[in-house]
């Protein structure tokens, strides 16, 4: 911000010296919040790892499932979706044979 005040004498406060400073301000803003966004997705991963750890029959192979290309996400994916789908099958069923 110093350097941009400084500058804007020497640009003659155009619009070309505040584009150029819009522009690496929006910038940095971008890298700032990149980053915080990094860190705290890390920490969430970090979390669910620790979670499926402490589950009795979780399969150790769900810990690095962001480092899997996008073919292997997908069939996971699928694999669950199905999953999902029978569950509610199963469950639809036995609330009608309950009723």
């Amino acid at each position: 911000m110093v350097v941009w005040l400084l500058l804007g004498p020497w640009f003659g406060f155009s619009s070309t010296w505040q584009l150029v400073a819009s522009t690496a301000f929006t910038i940095i803003t971008f890298l700032i919040v990149q980053t915080s966004q990094n860190r705290a997705m890390t920490a969430v991963q970090i979390k669910l790892d620790e979670l499926i750890s402490s589950i009795k029959g979780a399969r150790d192979e769900l810990f690095d499932l962001e480092d899997l290309d996008e073919d292997e996400l997908e069939r996971l994916q699928a694999k669950f979706s199905r999953r999902a789908q029978l569950k509610r099958a199963q469950s639809a069923a036995n609330q009608e044979a309950g009723q």
